[in-house]
């Protein structure tokens, strides 16, 4: 804040007095309408400094808060990995639009197709992988092994969808 650039002696107490009161740059500046750069100055000169603890106090409670909402954004990660997972092995409904009537087609199977039941892996394998980085297991022993073993299943479902994909369809000739 820009403002008259004598710096008198009643004003160059006041701004000591303020720093001690516990009072900050902004407010002090506000207040006897000097700049920036001269309260600091002033507080330098006078061998004060600003009191900084209430800054350090909100900034250790908005880093709780952010610890907080990451570790529930885990959790609900955790959870949509769970509810993809359960999907591979439920019934499931495919469907199409077809025709040169542009008709509506659809078949319901026990299990989603292999492609499916793929997509629904690598979903919930991402799921789990981001709630581990958000918020990793206290003591990480079995988290390579899960890893793997999900990585391995993943493998797995693919073979089964490549394999799939290669065989001829009902009716087809081979």
């Amino acid at each position: 804040m820009a403002a008259s650039g004598v710096v008198t002696d009643t004003k160059r107490k006041r701004v000591c007095q303020l720093i001690r009161d516990g009072k900050g740059r902004n407010e002090i500046a506000r207040e006897v309408g000097l700049a920036l750069a001269t309260i600091t100055g002033i507080a330098r000169d006078a061998g004060l400094s600003f009191d900084r603890s209430a800054t350090a106090a909100a900034t250790a409670a908005r880093q709780a808060d952010l610890a907080a909402m990451r570790y529930k954004t885990a959790i609900e990660l955790h959870e949509m990995g769970d509810k993809l997972l359960a999907q591979v092995f439920q019934p499931h409904t495919v469907w199409a639009f077809g025709g040169k009537d542009n008709t509506y087609a659809e078949e319901h199977h026990p299990e989603p197709p292999p492609a499916e039941k793929k997509s629904l892996v690598q979903a919930a394998a991402t799921a789990f992988d981001r709630s581990l980085k958000m918020a990793p297991p206290e003591d990480a022993t079995g988290v390579d092994e899960a890893r793997s073993m999900l990585g391995d299943l993943g493998k797995a479902i693919t073979e089964l969808s490549q394999a799939a994909d290669d065989e001829p369809a009902e009716g087809d000739e081979a």
